[in-house]
């Protein structure tokens, strides 16, 4: 996997991170909470993408070199 997609799908976790945690805030306002619900659903959505991606790329590269198995991946 190239360096700039771990890199992607990092900073999309960690601002995931950061909407929820502005969501847990008593302060804030339900019209906010809305908007930061659909943006984490879209980055949510743009992780698993990058996550299947990455899973189809891996198990091509197991099967060029011999029988295809399933290895299990873990993604830091």
């Amino acid at each position: 996997m190239k360096k700039n997609k771990n890199q992607n799908i990092e900073l999309n976790l960690k601002k995931i991170d950061s909407i929820v945690e502005e969501m847990e805030l008593d302060n804030t306002k339900l019209d906010r909470i809305i908007e930061l619900y659909k943006e984490g659903i879209d980055l949510i959505k743009q992780c698993e993408l990058q996550i299947n991606t990455a899973e189809k790329e891996i198990k091509l590269l197991v099967n060029r070199n011999g029988d295809l198995e399933d290895v299990e991946v873990e993604l830091n």
